[in-house]
């Protein structure tokens, strides 16, 4: 992303704005790319599938 808009740790609703979509660092153009970090781990160490989680935890608060 370009920008965050959503401060770390803000309840979000569906459908809202949280960022700006950009083409900053290692890529060709504008495009989202998505990670989960659920223990604040890296690519490496987390190896989450964003969509499986999205679609398991969408909707669920989760504790700050």
């Amino acid at each position: 992303m370009s920008a965050v808009i959503v401060e770390d740790g803000e309840q979000v609703q569906s459908g809202q704005i949280i960022g700006r979509v950009g083409t900053l660092g290692n890529s060709t153009g504008c495009h989202l790319h998505v990670e989960v970090h659920p223990d604040n781990g890296s690519i490496y160490a987390d190896n989450i599938n964003a969509s499986t989680w999205l679609r398991n935890n969408a909707g669920r608060a989760l504790a700050p």
